[in-house]
């Protein structure tokens, strides 16, 4: 299965696999803390997973991100 992320939406689960929560991925990414929470459940959607840590995994086995890189 392949991740289609927006440049946005792969540095957020960037940041979300490097352990981030919500506050410091905004702080970041100079992102408002809700901009942040939008696009966490739109990126679970698109590959239809369950949670962060699947999307992680997904991410790291398909490249569109190297978890602590």
């Amino acid at each position: 299965m392949t991740l289609r992320l927006t440049d946005r939406e792969r540095g957020v689960l960037a940041l979300v696999a490097c352990g981030l929560n919500n506050t410091e991925i905004a702080g970041k990414r100079f992102l408002g803390e809700t901009t942040v929470k939008t696009h966490a459940p739109l990126i679970l959607a698109k590959p239809r997973v369950r949670d962060r840590m699947e999307a992680i995994v997904l991410a790291s086995e398909s490249g569109p991100v190297r978890p602590g890189g």
